[in-house]
């Protein structure tokens, strides 16, 4: 059992130092990390892992240095995966012991500026590159497009409407995209609310290479399917508020005119959820998730006056011509909701996102 025990310790030992001979030198850090939380490290070990650690941060550094030098366009984005690797690395360093820090001569390096510049950077050499990718009406620069966007997702997950860029380009990669809606609430909607929801006509999508589907045909391969899940339709309570105040109208300080007024606001509204799930050939698997609300408002407004009107303002006179009406039906505002739903979605699949990246 011993002599098994020291034979795999062997094997670990010439992996590591493998690894470090063939200049692999983050495999190595990674292992002696793990190997350094575990158990005190020896003298040997130690060697292994400053050897590891610095090694690696030189390459990047010089690597760095080198494509600055360059001063090609797309060396932005590996400047910043490199400074993120260091970072990163470091950030492993810190949870070893201090004494193991000590004996490294482990000394963290402050990054925060080097990481937003060549952060900001990359973002935008990401952007600018995909937006002109995708403006060739080519299915592989598409594609391209794609892959550029999610590098830019990574590093900023935030970054603005960068689900709706995804979807934008794998749209445009396409030729076939198979569109579907998904109730999945308790309430039941009207098919003409579905239509209203469901409503992307042929003139409405910037590609009439990509044929898009509204429901399932035998015999075709859809590279994507859109799938507009309804999560929740939201209609609030009736409200009316009320309030009564006076206008007055006076001259040298003397009310001549006085007139009491009761103002009444009428509001109601309905909130549609969907989420806008993009799949490719594995049905089970989501490539893209992003939540779309829509929602309709009424607010109505109207008064009753007593006194002299010649007293009342201009405003308050707008408000007295107003009828006493009643509130709209629930489905009137699902219907006015699904209508604004509809241009969300079509924003979503199809419209132009935001071009510019904050400089903070």
């Amino acid at each position: 059992m011993c002599g098994a025990f020291v034979l795999l310790t062997l094997i670990s030992c010439q992996s590591t130092d493998k690894l470090i001979q063939n200049k692999q030198y983050d495999e190595a850090f990674e292992q002696l990390v793990e190997k350094s939380m575990t158990k005190k490290p020896g003298e040997t070990t130690i060697q292994s892992l400053s050897k590891a650690y610095h090694s690696a941060n030189q390459m990047d550094h010089e690597r760095i240095q080198s494509l600055k030098t360059g001063g090609q366009p797309e060396a932005v984005v590996e400047i910043y995966e490199k400074y993120t690797s260091i970072d990163a690395r470091q950030s492993r360093m810190k949870q070893l012991p201090e004494d193991v820090q000590n004996q490294i001569n482990f000394v963290p390096l402050d990054l925060k500026t080097q990481l937003t510049e060549s952060g900001i950077k990359a973002q935008r050499y990401l952007y600018a590159k995909s937006a002109g990718l995708q403006k060739t009406g080519n299915k592989s620069d598409a594609k391209d497009a794609y892959s550029l966007l999610i590098k830019l997702k990574t590093i900023n997950p935030a970054y603005p409407e960068i689900n709706t860029l995804l979807r934008q380009a794998l749209f445009n990669s396409s030729s076939n995209v198979l569109l579907k809606f998904e109730n999945n609430t308790a309430i039941m909607l009207s098919q003409n609310t579905v239509s209203r929801i469901m409503n992307f006509s042929a003139e409405e999508i910037p590609l009439s290479s990509v044929k898009i589907s509204l429901t399932k045909e035998e015999n075709t391969v859809y590279d994507y399917t859109f799938l507009v899940r309804l999560i929740a339709v939201q209609v609030s309570p009736e409200r009316t508020e009320s309030r009564t105040f006076t206008e007055k109208k006076d001259i040298q300080g003397k009310i001549i005119q006085e007139a009491i007024v009761n103002e009444f606001n009428m509001s109601k509204s309905c909130e549609m959820k969907v989420v806008v799930d993009v799949f490719g050939s594995d049905p089970k698997s989501v490539i893209l998730s992003t939540p779309v609300n829509a929602t309709s408002n009424f607010n109505y407004s109207y008064a009753t006056a007593k006194g002299d009107l010649s007293a009342i303002s201009e405003r308050t006179n707008e408000l007295l011509r107003n009828r006493t009406i009643p509130f709209p039906a629930n489905e009137l505002l699902v219907l006015d909701a699904s209508r604004q739903l509809n241009l969300l979605l079509k924003q979503v699949i199809f419209g132009k996102p935001a071009t510019k990246i904050s400089e903070e």
